[in-house]
């Protein structure tokens, strides 16, 4: 008998493949699994990153809020959104979850600048942002003191339409970061929903595949054992 012929070098050699072959896949679906979960934490990431810039932009409106309710009442109470939007949290961590934490307006300006750090694009916006923020909250202290120390003229002297431009000019550029992450979030979305599709038809093929490898195994052996009988 051929050496190469004799049936425990056939059936060892059908039995390697095999075990290739399911080796194989098995790696296979570990990187997709592994490629699904990046892709996942990318797109909680980039929700996240949007829930943000909403935050930021609803504190902003909140200052400008407290501000005009202050102007036009002098109730020292309308201050206190204002006063809110300004204070600061204590001991924030940004590279840890502050969901739970109120931040303030230049706090999450700093916590926007950790989430996009990678992101070079939206560095850029928070840049033009940031600078935008800074001086309307400069512009309503100042209108706050002057108020406070009761010089009407001195607020008539300031142009009426200043801080509704810088909050219109705020409103773009929190616009124009939304826009940005949407559009990130669709890739990344488009990519989570083609990686599940990959992961469970992998799934499905190999359970087909230790399917037909089960029969494939059984049919040999019981192929075998009747030659033996005969």
């Amino acid at each position: 008998m051929n050496f190469k012929e004799h049936p425990f070098i056939r059936h060892g050699t059908l039995v390697s493949v095999i075990t290739l072959l399911m080796i194989s896949i098995v790696m296979i679906l570990n990187q997709q699994q592994e490629a699904l979960r990046h892709d996942r934490s990318i797109v909680i990431h980039t929700q996240w990153v949007l829930s943000h810039v909403q935050l930021l932009f609803t504190k902003l409106e909140d200052a400008v809020l407290g501000q005009r309710g202050y102007i036009i009442t002098s109730n020292p109470e309308y201050l206190e959104p204002y006063n809110n939007a300004l204070k600061d949290a204590i001991l924030v961590d940004y590279q840890d979850n502050v969901h739970t934490q109120h931040l303030s307006i230049a706090q999450e300006t700093t916590y926007l600048r950790t989430l996009t750090a990678d992101d070079p694009v939206q560095q850029h916006k928070l840049d033009e942002l940031e600078n935008d923020e800074k001086e309307l909250l400069k512009y309503l202290a100042y209108t706050i003191r002057l108020h406070k120390a009761v010089h009407p003229t001195d607020l008539q002297k300031l142009d009426p339409n200043y801080g509704k431009q810088l909050m219109d000019g705020i409103r773009e550029e929190i616009n124009a970061l939304s826009t940005e992450e949407n559009r990130l979030l669709a890739i990344h979305t488009q990519h989570d929903e083609v990686n599940t599709r990959l992961g469970t038809l992998l799934i499905f093929s190999c359970i087909t595949l230790c399917y037909l490898s089960t029969l494939l195994t059984i049919w040999v052996v019981a192929r075998r054992k009747t030659q033996l009988e005969l």
